[in-house]
């Protein structure tokens, strides 16, 4: 998998989601969170994203706690399910492609973690994972861009 520095990602107008699933779950969710999105009468403008902010294990099932940012056509106001965000910038970061299972998706954030190491680049920001192809069952057949933002200084 190739590796690929200096990247960016520039988004307006995004609806945020916070939630906890079961690792083995997240296919079915991303689809829940494209359509669910349709429901409430948004257009979805650009590709999903997420983030995980930590894993629990619980009874030998490893629990994501997530955060779904999906670009819409509109701004609205914030709820207690769902917070606008008027705006997702994430510059000089480096980006890994992901091809294949969800199930393996730490495979590749694990390959963009030892490029870091190898270049001496120090992550600054959380990893987001930007959805380009989504398989809802277990398939081979997904792509996941992996962003994480570094530190531009040398000191």
């Amino acid at each position: 998998m190739q590796v690929v520095e200096q990247q960016f990602i520039n988004i307006d107008s995004l609806l945020s989601y916070k939630t906890r699933t079961k690792s083995c779950k997240l296919g079915s969710l991303i689809h829940h969170m494209y359509n669910g999105t349709q429901m409430l009468g948004f257009s979805v403008k650009d590709k999903l994203l997420f983030a995980i902010d930590a894993k629990t294990d619980s009874c030998g099932e490893e629990i994501l706690d997530m955060e779904f940012l999906i670009p819409v056509s509109s701004g609205f106001q914030s709820n207690e399910n769902y917070i606008f965000k008027p705006r997702f910038k994430l510059e000089n970061a480096v980006k890994i492609r992901h091809f294949g299972s969800l199930a393996t998706l730490e495979r590749s954030r694990a390959q963009l973690q030892q490029h870091l190491l190898a270049h001496e680049l120090h992550p600054i920001t959380n990893y987001y994972y930007v959805v380009v192809k989504s398989a809802q069952d277990h398939s081979e057949d997904n792509i996941i861009d992996i962003y994480v933002g570094v530190n531009g200084n040398i000191v």
